[in-house]
Formats: C-alpha cells, sequence, structure tokens
C-alpha cells in the first residue's frame, strides 16, 4: 500500500486567524496532537478544552473545527490514515474501535495526563519523521494500542460535555440524513424560529445547516460509490434534485468526480 495511506506532520500558525479554521470533514481518519494555542476543539456540535499534549480523534466524515480564544501561536502534529491499512491484521476492526464504536462527536478527547512520559508526542515525531509507510505504519500501530487501553477510561471517567442545541440538531440530521431536512422541517421539530435555528448552529457548528446537511449527503455518498452502487442512482438517493448538482458540490469537496469514485462490482 502506499505511503500516502498515512501522512503526518507537524503544522505552526504563528499568528492564527478565526477565519482560516472553518467546519471540515475528512475521508481518512484524523489523529490531533496539540502542542501549544489558546484554543477549544469543536467536534459535531460538542466543544473540548485543549492543553499541550492532548489528542483529538476524529473518523471520517465527523465534522469539526477550531475555536480559537485568541491568536496565540497555534502549533500542532497531524495524522491521517486509510483504515484499510489494518484490514489484513484486524479484521474484527478492534484496532479502530476508539473511532468508529462511539457515537458522532462524543470521546473525541485524550487528555496529556493520561500519558506523562509523552509517549504519544514521540510516536507522533516518529510518524512524521520516517519516510518508508511500513514504518509509519508500526507507529501508529502503537500509538493506536496506547489510545486503545485508554478508551474504557476515558468512558468511565470523562464527563461528556453537555449536548448543545446544535448537537441535538446534527443527530437529528444524521439520523435522517435523506428526509426532507427543510428549515420548515427543523424548526417544527425543534420549536425554534429558522433565524434562531441558523444562529445558533452556525455559531456552534462553524457552518450552515445547509452545508453541514450537503457535506453529510456527500460523504454518504462516497461510500455508496465506492460500494458499487451507480453515480446516478446515488445522485438520488443522497438526496439531490439533478445530477448535475449533484456533480459539482461532489468535485468540489472531493477534487474528482462521481464515476472516478464509483466502483463497479
Amino acid at each position: 500500500m502506499s505511503s500516502k495511506a498515512i501522512t503526518g506532520g507537524i503544522v505552526t500558525n504563528p499568528t492564527p486567524m478565526k477565519e482560516r479554521f472553518e467546519m471540515h470533514a475528512h475521508s481518512t481518519y484524523e489523529i490531533l496532537y496539540f502542542i501549544s494555542g489558546d484554543a477549544d476543539y469543536a467536534v459535531e456540535g460538542n466543544v473540548y478544552s485543549l492543553k499541550s499534549g492532548d489528542i483529538m480523534l476524529m473518523r471520517k466524515s465527523e465534522s469539526h473545527y477550531l475555536k480559537l480564544r485568541s491568536n496565540a501561536v497555534y502549533s500542532r502534529g497531524v495524522i491521517n490514515f486509510d483504515p484499510g491499512i489494518f484490514s489484513s491484521v484486524d479484521e474484527e476492526g478492534r484496532m479502530l474501535s476508539i473511532f468508529k464504536d462511539r457515537p458522532l462527536g462524543m470521546y473525541n478527547h485524550y487528555p496529556a495526563e493520561l500519558f506523562p512520559d509523552n509517549k504519544w508526542g514521540y510516536y507522533f515525531e516518529r510518524i512524521c519523521s520516517c519516510c518508508k509507510f511500513w514504518e509509519k505504519k508500526i507507529f501508529l500501530s502503537a500509538l493506536l494500542c496506547e489510545l486503545s487501553s485508554c478508551y474504557e477510561r476515558i468512558v468511565s471517567e470523562t464527563k461528556l460535555p453537555e449536548q448543545s442545541v446544535a448537537s441535538h440538531l446534527s443527530d437529528y440530521i444524521n439520523t435522517h440524513l435523506f428526509d426532507t431536512l427543510s428549515l420548515e422541517k427543523l424548526s417544527s421539530e425543534f420549536f425554534l424560529s429558522r433565524s434562531q435555528l441558523n444562529r445558533i448552529f452556525k455559531k456552534d457548528m462553524g457552518t450552515t445547516l445547509y452545508n453541514y446537511i450537503l457535506l453529510k449527503r456527500l460523504f454518504h455518498s462516497q461510500k455508496l460509490l465506492r460500494d458499487g452502487v451507480n453515480p446516478n442512482q446515488v445522485s438520488s438517493d443522497c438526496g439531490f434534485n439533478d445530477y448535475v448538482s449533484f456533480y459539482k458540490a461532489y468535485k468540489r469537496l472531493f477534487n474528482t468526480s462521481p464515476k472516478a469514485d464509483f466502483i463497479k462490482k
């Protein structure tokens, strides 16, 4: 498998600006190692306070963004990887349960004090500096094993953030992703005006309701295409009015066409 299946590096913003950190999601799994800065991290509407040495985990299509509190220097290590790299050695997916076997936006945060010897920092440095795929995979496996060993402790000891209105909204959207999700419908469900809905959602999620729904539908459409569903059928099943609008949105997000991602089976 290509070394591009695991990518990583240290990124530093000397003068971070809020507008550069918009809500987004990935087609891969992501591990973020917080080195320095003055910020919180929002995942699916739930907000986590960050300290140096903390780790954040995000699975595919899990929306997230940085919430700056000041323009202090922001530095972090970021690793993205294709979960398929472990399929031959972990058929049951236990190594990746910390990503996939939890509710959206829950248990994303691993505090630095869980590993005072800073093993996480060492693994990040090795994953980012190694050139060969097999070396990256070894250190990524070690990091995932350390995180997995902490998972039960995280679940039992961590007080989850109280779900915000935006978080409840995101839960509802993901459960009813292909239903009619107009502002009128959501306003009726949540007993809020359309302007209130948009304002609350944008504040906590970092994007509009429309963009969030579009993002989630596109990630689901990518999965269907790779599962062998015809692009025209995917466009219809995922709530797009016509193929042209689906094509343009898909190309804009993934920088490729739906047909290029279609795997005929």
